[in-house]
């Protein structure tokens, strides 16, 4: 039986590193057990985590542990002050590539290995905010601003994304993407647009759960912020053991010619919003959703889900589940391959047999760009016409046939490729 889980909060435009892991790190004393808690009300820098170039310039542009108001600690946020924070003190920064550091854009915030043995499944939970949002076309944020949180088990180097936040991306009249002036807020498939909840002063949670945890965890917070007033803050960061909200007993991905099908059957569901369907490119190292099916809510009985994608290009493809719950939790599964083979596709669409003086739409599509001719012959053999010629690809080429001058009879459409030969037949009636 696999499971999965993942949890959603509002996130901020910035780049932040939050690690709880790691072969630069000191050697712990003891190693923390669940549920863990760091709210940053006590000192931990050297004790409970570490951080990199933290520094404060006097006026605005910071990365330190903070109150907002006590000298050299003192805040000014563009929007309104933070607000939400558990306590006193919490994590901020801005303009993190300023002269006043070591000029760097992406800092980084460590926190000690913890313990996790037992657990069969956690939630990573936080605090996250920005002090700059003004709503569309006046917030503080560029393009490349982003705060991303992942996470490793057992002390790998291997990181998963778990929650990001990236930068609202808009395009303007002419079609080009406005990189300056937006919110940030939560990148759901990680592709570097924000398209869920901005980040406001108010701290607000987001978290997601990590699938197979072993024996200790490492989290890590990218926060890439470069710009004066691109100013962000977390708090309350936590790690706890969770219940799952999915059972998933079956998940499988087969080849359909040049699509992939996706089954996977839940054994019970508690507040299930649905499943976004995520696809990996052969050759990449990027996951995009292609796809969102909804779930059951809360059901106790069995439950299954069928997913087919579009044409896609040969090679090997990955796919995985995110399962979201209705308060925004986020579940990834293991990921599926799929081989789809390097073939052509000859389509005729509409009625067969078709009737005399009606049109007959004709396509291919192939897995990869190659020249194409498609011609109609009759049952003698004979080349009536030919149909199309060309450069086809996964997004297909297509025309219409007329049938207007045709007798009655078979015929068939030829579609020749350097993939081989593929017929279509039809017949033509009164």
């Amino acid at each position: 039986m696999t499971h999965i889980r993942i949890v959603r909060l509002p996130l901020a435009p910035l780049l932040l590193v939050l690690v709880f892991l790691s072969w630069n790190q000191p050697v712990w004393a003891q190693q923390p057990t669940l549920p863990y808690v760091e709210d940053f009300e006590t000192d931990g820098l050297g004790s409970r985590y570490t951080a990199s170039n933290i520094f404060y310039d006097g006026s605005n542009d910071h990365f330190q542990r903070t109150d907002g108001v006590s000298s050299g600690q003192v805040l000014s946020n563009v929007s309104a002050p933070y607000s939400g924070i558990e306590g006193t003190y919490f994590w901020a920064g801005e303009d993190l590539d300023d002269g006043g550091g070591d000029g760097l854009p992406v800092k980084t915030l460590t926190l000690q290995e913890v313990d996790v043995s037992g657990a069969t499944e956690l939630r990573f939970l936080g605090r996250f905010a920005a002090g700059c949002n003004e709503g569309e076309q006046f917030s503080c944020y560029d393009l490349s601003d982003s705060l991303v949180v992942r996470y490793s088990t057992d002390g790998g180097a291997t990181y998963t994304t778990g929650l990001q936040f990236s930068y609202v991306q808009r395009t303007t009249s002419s079609g080009s993407i406005d990189g300056f002036n937006e919110p940030l807020a939560v990148d759901g498939d990680f592709d570097g647009n924000g398209e869920g909840v901005e980040l406001k002063p108010e701290m607000a949670r987001f978290g997601f759960d990590i699938p197979t945890p072993a024996s200790s965890v490492i989290i890590q917070i990218e926060a890439h912020i470069d710009g004066a007033a691109e100013e962000f803050a977390f708090d309350d960061l936590r790690l706890e053991p969770v219940a799952l909200p999915v059972e998933l007993s079956a998940f499988n991905a087969v080849a359909s010619e040049a699509t992939a099908v996706l089954t996977w059957k839940t054994l019970s569901e508690t507040n299930n919003a649905g499943f976004h369907v995520l696809h990996q490119a052969p050759g990449s190292t990027d996951w995009a959703s292609i796809g969102f099916l909804d779930g059951a809510g809360t059901i106790s009985e069995p439950r299954s889900y069928r997913f087919e994608s579009r044409p896609l290009s040969g090679g090997t493809h990955q796919f995985r589940l995110r399962q979201v719950d209705i308060d925004g939790t986020a579940t990834l599964s293991d990921p599926k391959m799929v081989r789809i083979q390097e073939t052509g596709k000859l389509n005729i669409e509409g009625a067969n047999p078709v009737r005399a003086g009606r049109d007959i739409r004709v396509s291919v599509r192939t897995n990869e760009s190659q020249q194409i001719e498609v011609d109609l012959y009759n049952v003698l053999g004979q080349r009536v016409r030919l149909v199309m010629r060309g450069a086809a690809s996964a997004s297909g080429i297509q025309t219409t046939v007329s049938t207007a001058d045709l007798a009655t009879g078979v015929y068939f459409f030829q579609l020749r490729s350097q993939s081989g030969v593929e017929v279509r037949r039809i017949t033509v009636v009164r």
